[in-house]
């Protein structure tokens, strides 16, 4: 989605956008009718955003939100 200053990106995982929220991009909303987070971006940057979230999914943030997310459900019943 494009606006007037750049692009409008949506992320619905948690650990992607935190990943992305290091690496200098800025959550600017969130829309909660499809859980996603709203990401404004310059043209420029579209690329470098769409290698981040691929680089996301082989780095150690992953495993570790991975390792997390299966704790949380092993052990929700306690």
């Amino acid at each position: 989605m494009i606006n007037s200053e750049g692009y409008v990106k949506r992320v619905s995982d948690l650990g992607s956008c935190a990943y992305l929220m290091m690496h200098g991009f800025k959550v600017v909303g969130y829309d909660p009718h499809d859980r996603s987070y709203l990401f404004e971006i310059d043209e420029k940057d579209d690329q470098d955003f769409e290698n981040k979230q691929n680089d996301y999914l082989n780095s150690e943030f992953h495993r570790f939100d991975s390792f997390l997310m299966s704790l949380k459900k092993r052990y929700k019943k306690y």
